[in-house]
């Protein structure tokens, strides 16, 4: 939509014409304007107030569009003046370069102490490993209450079983006993089962102990959970616990002594293999070891991390300040040309409102006198003004001029700085991309490389003096 649109009403020139033809003919029947006149008179003055009342309306929207400019220039005036200081700013490459390493030096020592912690830990992972001829990799969970959620479900169902088939001779039928010793019987029964799991673990182990450990726990676990799955099965009262084996041919006498027996059978050794596989991982001792030698090595990684992401940031921040020059210029050019544009067709846009105007003032004022001089009486002449040229005082507003003025002197100072300062900023940006790339690639891993083979050297030299790990001595 144009700045000027709708601003000339439909019927404005018709409404004027038909005004004029019956104004015309009523001043010139009364022999006026007289012909001794040199002013126009009433009638077409006021014609051409109306003429410059669409001239003041379309200076109004000029003024509106140029409260809409004059920020847009101001604040391109003031992103030209930063320029110079961000120029002004920008440090050396080698101070970029210096700054870069600033963060690697000064946690030298801890990097150092990190290589060093990984390889006393790894060596200690490595001998438990190779000790106990262990060939997987850790399989311990990371969150053991996670693989522990299913028995909890297991739980319930056993409990709820249980309950509903309990009977005791002194609180026969009674369902509030029926849920306690039921849900009792469950949880010791998942509870003797996990921890028989946990016992046959050290199957895994070397020592001369841990097989005849290991075989016994599994043992008593899978006995004490017949025992219980038995009693519940067959007796259900707390006052035959130990008849529990008197009676085994009962398990078959009914259905719901099978289910109770075999519910509560296979939830125990579903117990034991979680409890074997699912806590702690297969091998005692082995997530200890595993997570000492981790944390360890996560320690070395994070630090590497932080020490990279330090060095690059120092890059980054300076070829941004290079980034932000060069933008800056693009986004000036860009704003400033804006600002010329829109200067420039609203002084065409007014030019061909004015000249629309004009040529309606004209065409009405011809009428005008045209049908006034028509019906004079005979020997009464119009005034020579009747011959003149039709005009209209009608400038644009002279703030348009200056605004596209200051645009254009902003440009110039733009073009005159972009000249000295791109082509340095642009160079300077494709060195520090090139020495980000070195540092991050080459310096910086070489720093690494040897701070790791410091750290393997006090290794090596503390190998007669030290001590065995002592959080692992008793592993």
């Amino acid at each position: 939509m144009g700045l000027f649109d709708g601003l000339i009403k439909k019927n404005w020139e018709s409404d004027l014409i038909t005004r004029a033809k019956k104004e015309g003919a009523a001043e010139g029947a009364q022999g006026r304007p007289a012909p001794n006149s040199t002013e126009p008179d009433e009638k077409e003055t006021a014609y051409s107030a109306e003429a410059l009342k669409v001239i003041i309306a379309a200076n109004d929207r000029v003024t509106m569009k140029i409260r809409d400019l004059v920020p847009k220039i101001a604040a391109a005036e003031q992103e030209l003046n930063t320029i110079q200081p961000k120029f002004d700013s920008r440090p050396p490459l080698e101070v970029v370069r210096n700054d870069s390493l600033a963060e690697f030096h000064q946690r030298r020592h801890q990097i150092i102490k990190h290589y060093y912690d990984s390889l006393d830990t790894q060596g200690s992972y490595n001998e438990f490993r190779v000790k106990h001829g262990i060939s997987i990799p850790p399989n311990h969970p990371e969150n053991p209450i996670d693989k522990l959620a299913d028995l909890l479900v297991l739980l319930v169902i056993e409990a709820a079983v249980n309950s509903i088939f309990w009977h005791d001779s002194e609180n026969v039928g009674t369902w509030l006993s029926g849920i306690f010793y039921g849900a009792a019987s469950a949880t010791i029964t998942i509870c003797v089962g996990l921890a028989a799991g946990l016992g046959f673990r050290w199957k895994n182990r070397t020592e001369t102990w841990s097989t005849p450990v290991a075989l016994a726990s599994l043992a008593i676990g899978i006995f004490v959970i017949f025992w219980i799955s038995a009693w519940v099965s067959t007796q259900r009262s707390l006052t035959k616990f130990g008849d529990a084996f008197v009676e085994l041919s009962s398990i078959f006498a009914n259905l719901p002594n099978m289910a109770l027996f075999f519910c509560g059978l296979f939830f125990g050794l579903y117990a034991i293999k979680k409890g074997y596989s699912d806590i702690y991982g297969t091998v005692p001792g082995y997530r200890e070891m595993s997570e000492h030698y981790k944390t360890a090595d996560h320690s070395v990684q994070e630090t590497t991390k932080e020490i990279r992401a330090a060095t690059q940031a120092a890059f980054d921040k300076a070829i941004g300040n290079c980034n932000s020059i060069i933008y800056t210029f693009k986004n000036l050019a860009d704003k400033l040309a804006y600002v010329s544009a829109e200067c420039s067709a609203v002084r065409q846009d007014f030019a061909l409102t004015k000249d629309q105007v004009l040529a309606s003032l004209k065409t009405i004022i011809g009428i005008y006198r045209a049908t006034n001089a028509a019906v004079k009486p005979t020997g009464i002449d119009s005034p020579g003004y009747f011959s003149e040229e039709v005009t209209i005082d009608a400038e644009i507003n002279s703030q348009v001029d200056i605004l596209a003025h200051k645009a254009s002197e902003l440009e110039i100072q733009r073009k005159k700085l972009s000249e000295s300062m791109l082509q340095q900023v642009a160079a300077e940006n494709n060195s520090l991309l090139e020495e980000r790339g070195r540092v991050l690639n080459e310096e910086l891993q070489k720093l690494f490389t040897e701070s790791m083979e410091t750290a393997k050297k006090q290794f090596i030299d503390n190998i007669a003096t030290a001590k065995p790990f002592e959080r692992f001595d008793n592993v």
